[in-house]
């Protein structure tokens, strides 16, 4: 499903929203997709689709048997996408975010969020 950002507003806890409005501010559209069943099918496609449209790793974090990795999809030095693939033992969740973000923008608004 594919949702216009300001949506988040809805569903977040003023406190939360706080510390990320930055953040949304610069996303123009989010998809969250979540899937329960073909874990291992699942996770060849996105493979195959990150490889294909040239996605780059930002950052990949493995926690017991949890696992989340961060890619980035780049034009004209731009971030346009992020993708978040978060998966445990019973679900994935994928997460895009269609952005317009230099890496150093990126940068400042983890570490701004960091500082807090």
């Amino acid at each position: 499903m594919k949702f216009p950002a300001f949506l988040v507003n809805l569903f977040l806890k003023k406190e939360d929203l706080k510390e990320l409005k930055p953040l949304f501010r610069k996303v123009k559209s989010y998809r969250l997709m979540v899937f329960e069943d073909h874990h291992q099918s699942l996770q060849k496609e996105f493979a195959q689709f990150v490889k294909q449209y040239d996605y780059k790793p930002l950052m990949k974090i493995k926690n017991h048997n949890d696992n989340v990795a961060i890619y980035t999809l780049e034009q004209k030095h731009r971030i346009r996408e992020i993708v978040m693939n978060v998966k445990d033992k019973q679900s994935i969740v994928m997460i895009g975010l269609k952005t317009n973000l230099s890496y150093e923008e990126l940068s400042d608004l983890l570490n701004a969020d960091a500082e807090k």
